[in-house]
């Protein structure tokens, strides 16, 4: 397999003297934040509302006074919705899918060479086309006669630390190649689209001969919230995701709120949240990505995988890879009395208590990064799984989860460059980093970035490789 690519752009973050310090105002209170112009929490609260309305009437108008309808490909995208529990074996899933590709290709691949055998041979006909279907059912048979009895094994609970083995799995893609960023999820995906070419879209101009393309956005998102607090104006991803998008509609539904569910599971913890994961297939994109967020033309489609990040600060070191869901010895209330004894190390006593909390905090990142290895792979498999060929990815759980950036990249750097893992499952991957966050920037750059100087060209393929 080819090794995988790495693509630059012109993705520096901009510097403060081309940046306009932007302000949202509540109880009087100004904040400054880097953006291109003025906005107010007022504004994006209307921004919410505007949206949920339209996706309840399934049309809107745009800038040219065009009504566009959205409700069949909303409906669409609500009624495809796929949740995974928390104990859903991805590993399994993930095998069997590639299992049920490969014996379709192998099947369809042995009816193509009994028909170029037959006219080499100089047959003339005489393997007939109703022979060689024949012998491809008899071959499907006793290949989807192995699927059964793997797919018995699967159901086992000892296989969910079963890893990528199948040598047989088809790859999509020679090789991904990567991109870094400076901009919002839906720019990126928008970017991504229109240099595609993409026929996924509303657009009356789009060549039907082109190849389909799925983009996959990962939404970092509330627990316990649909939407997080999209309504009261905030500026989290999934906030900004809401607002542009009618992914609201998809996750706020009834079927996800359940104490089994998404949204309830997540509730029942004291603590943190599980791993569910929400998949919501091809969903209407309505606005632009900035804060400003202008109705489109035509809207886009994109698929969206929904899951919490990782809670750095809650994150269980007695339950490798899970979060609290009690009072444990190890709670974050427990932990910070730990740290208030870390004092200089200049007698036995302190020096002692000093190693004790140093032994403690790698047993936290451990813990920690088992977690994230967790979620990351699931979040990519429920990519995979509905066909997604190209991906937007934030930095995930850096912000308020105060997860390492470093640690961040690094998880998913091994994971889609493994060929074992997810090596050739994706065309390109973006990481999508906010201008403000400028240390997400530089960590994910050190990472996926071309280590020479970035061409000034939006999208400009530099191939380069990753060692």
């Amino acid at each position: 397999m080819a090794p995988a690519a790495v693509i630059s752009m012109d993705v520096s973050p901009p510097s403060p003297s081309s940046s306009l310090n932007s302000t949202s105002s509540s109880n009087d209170n100004v904040r400054h934040t880097h953006t291109h112009l003025t906005y107010s929490r007022h504004h994006l609260v209307g921004t919410a509302m505007e949206t949920i309305k339209i996706a309840e009437n399934g049309q809107y108008i745009n800038l040219n006074g065009t009504k566009v309808e959205v409700k069949n490909d909303l409906d669409y995208a609500m009624e495809n919705c796929v949740h995974y529990d928390h104990e859903f074996d991805f590993y399994a899933a993930m095998q069997l899918y590639d299992m049920e590709n490969s014996c379709e290709n192998t099947a369809n691949g042995v009816n193509n060479q009994l028909g170029t055998l037959d006219e080499a041979e100089g047959g003339g006909g005489v393997l007939s086309a109703s022979a060689r279907r024949k012998s491809s059912r008899r071959l499907k048979g006793g290949l989807n006669k192995s699927m059964n009895s793997i797919r018995k094994s699967l159901s086992s609970s000892d296989l969910l630390k079963f890893s990528f083995k199948s040598s047989s799995r088809e790859k999509l893609f020679s090789r991904t190649s990567f991109l870094v960023v400076s901009a919002s999820w839906l720019e990126a995906a928008s970017e991504l689209l229109n240099a595609s070419s993409n026929p996924n879209s509303n657009s009356n101009n789009s060549n039907p001969n082109k190849k389909i393309i799925r983009v996959g956005v990962l939404n970092s998102a509330s627990g316990t919230t649909p939407g997080g607090r999209f309504l009261n104006g905030t500026v989290s991803q999934e906030d900004c995701l809401c607002r542009a998008s009618l992914l609201y509609s998809c996750i706020s539904q009834p079927k996800f709120q359940s104490d089994c569910s998404f949204y309830g599971k997540n509730r029942s913890f004291r603590y943190g949240t599980s791993n569910c994961v929400i998949f919501s297939p091809d969903v209407p994109v309505i606005r632009k990505g900035d804060v400003e967020g202008k109705l489109l033309d035509n809207y886009e489609k994109v698929s969206f995988v929904t899951i919490p990040a990782p809670n750095a600060f809650t994150t269980s070191t007695t339950n490798p890879g899970k979060e609290y869901t009690s009072e444990t010895c190890d709670s974050p209330s427990t932990l910070q009395r730990s740290a208030s004894f870390l004092v200089t190390p200049d007698n036995p006593l302190e020096s002692s208590v000093a190693e004790d909390f140093d032994q403690k905090f790698e047993v936290k990142r451990r813990a920690l990064l088992s977690s994230l290895s967790d979620r990351i792979h699931r979040a990519l498999s429920a990519f995979a799984l509905g066909n997604c060929t190209d991906l937007i990815l934030p930095a995930f759980g850096c912000g308020v989860h105060g997860n390492d950036p470093a640690m961040v990249a690094g998880v998913f750097r091994e994971m889609l460059t493994d060929p074992n893992q997810f090596g050739g499952r994706f065309r390109t991957v973006v990481f999508a980093i906010p201008p403000s966050r400028k240390h997400n920037y530089k960590e994910f750059a050190a990472y996926f970035q071309k280590k020479e100087r970035a061409e000034k060209a939006r999208f400009q393929r530099a191939h380069t490789t990753v060692g």
